[in-house]
């Protein structure tokens, strides 16, 4: 899918941590945004887009209390940063607050049915998990969260099927510069292990997306 030309959005990426994906949205005209708790994470984030040549904004705030007025965003994205909330309906409906009417938002996460997850739960039994607690998630569970909140589904995916971490980031990121790419009147391919749901309701006829390591949704406000 495509939303046009990204010199028109206003970007906000929430739990930035290097700000990879903001730079690149910067680099295309995006008015980007990187919105982290950690200092620190700011500040490598803030050091690339300088190394890059790009302005960006870093924003030091919690994501249940975005210091941004409703309706702010065309784009809002955040990859490996839901699953570490306990209740993450309220990151989203903040998130659907500072969005703007017809803005998108996309959500990537852990898969919750896939060995990924049974080392990682194994992990944080014994205490040695890197990140802390951490949970994960199903397709229908993550699309019903995102209804919740109030958006309507556009498109889920899946990445990752490979086992290889670094492979799935490098898809993910594929998955955000596609949005940049101009729409076409033909046909759009897709990657190996992810299902285009379009605009069409999301059924149970996707078995991809539950053999993968992650997935994302993509939603509409």
């Amino acid at each position: 899918m495509s939303l046009g030309d990204p010199g028109k959005w206003d970007v906000l990426e929430v739990g930035a941590g290097r700000g990879a994906d903001s730079i690149y949205l910067a680099q295309h005209g995006a008015r980007a945004h990187v919105l982290d708790y950690s200092p620190e994470a700011l500040g490598i984030s803030g050091k690339l887009a300088e190394q890059a040549g790009v302005n960006i904004e870093l924003v030091q705030a919690d994501a249940l209390e975005i210091p941004f007025p409703d309706e702010t965003f065309d784009l809002i994205f955040h990859q490996g940063f839901l699953e570490h909330f306990r209740e993450p309906g309220f990151i989203l409906a903040e998130q659907y607050r500072v969005l703007k009417r017809g803005g998108y938002i996309l959500v990537d996460v852990p898969q919750k049915y896939c060995l990924y997850t049974v080392r990682k739960q194994i992990a944080i039994k014994r205490g040695t998990w890197f990140a802390g607690w951490e949970t994960q998630f199903g397709p229908r569970e993550l699309e019903k969260l995102l209804r919740q909140a109030g958006f309507t589904i556009v498109s889920s995916y899946a990445w990752g099927m490979t086992g290889s971490y670094g492979w799935g980031v490098r898809n993910a990121l594929h998955r955000v510069k596609s949005l940049v790419r101009p729409s076409g009147n033909g046909s759009e391919s897709e990657g190996a292990g992810e299902e285009n749901i379009g605009s069409g309701p999301v059924s149970s006829r996707r078995p991809l997306l539950y053999l993968a390591d992650n997935i994302g949704v993509i939603g509409r406000k």
